[in-house]
């Protein structure tokens, strides 16, 4: 968080006061007049930035396009004449109703690209790792991590589609979009856990991490899979048998 270091007065009405203390009172936190106005100002330019702006230049050059599109008789599912009459009207919101999977509000933040990212490589690695065990070490496995006692238990969940959405899309991107980590592909493409699985992976990757710069290319050994694995069980929840209702 950068450091507040200008100072700025200003003069509010009545109403205009009467509004903020009721918008703070509303706040979890209830904060100092000062932070909700700070907070409010932030919020007003977020939104700004998230309506739908064209320069007078853009606007000219969709309309053309959409001249060119009616007259081509393209079908699609963008109707040139809705998005000429917005341009027209000055109705941008109507766009966003009317095609709101192109103007998503949400933007992938690197972090989370990052995280999504190193979860497949781990999985990946442990996929791979586990099937070139020998069978007496995939016993090994199993006894160590009876949550894993089947050969399709040492698999990649995915994400919860309802409430992990934003990791659900960005590895389903990175999957069938830009065609990284095949392995998740094809049939497996799903990824909808149907229960939340970001901190288990989390767990996971604390333990993975250390190792993976050790691997060089290398294989996962059956010590580092059960390891792994283990991690996924929350520490006051380990050696149960129960693998979903106890993780």
């Amino acid at each position: 968080m950068q450091a507040k270091t200008e100072r700025y007065e200003m003069r509010l009405d009545e109403d205009l006061l009467s509004d903020i203390n009721a918008w703070r009172a509303r706040q979890g936190d209830v904060p100092p007049r000062a932070e909700a106005i700070r907070r409010l100002i932030e919020k007003g330019l977020v939104d700004n930035q998230r309506q739908i702006q064209f320069t007078k230049g853009e606007t000219l050059i969709i309309q053309m396009l959409c001249d060119v599109f009616k007259g081509l008789k393209i079908k699609s599912e963008i109707d040139p004449n809705v998005v000429q009459a917005a341009l027209s009207g000055g109705h941008m919101w109507g766009l966003k109703w009317k095609y709101s999977w192109l103007f998503p509000d949400q933007v992938d933040s690197p972090d989370l690209v990052e995280e999504v990212t190193d979860i497949l490589h781990m999985w990946d690695y442990i996929e791979v790792g586990y099937e070139k065990l020998s069978r007496k070490e995939k016993e090994r496995v199993a006894k160590s991590t009876p949550q894993f006692n089947k050969a399709d238990d040492v698999t990649f969940d995915g994400f919860d589609g309802n409430n992990e959405h934003e990791y659900y899309s960005v590895a389903l991107f990175l999957i069938k979009d830009l065609e990284r980590f095949p392995r998740f592909g094809g049939e497996r493409l799903g990824l909808d856990s149907h229960m939340p699985r970001i901190e288990l992976y989390r767990r996971m990757l604390q333990v993975f991490q250390p190792m993976r710069s050790t691997l060089a290319g290398g294989d996962l050994s059956a010590s580092q899979v059960i390891e792994i694995l283990k991690a996924r069980i929350h520490p006051s929840r380990r050696g149960t048998s129960d693998r979903d209702s106890k993780e």
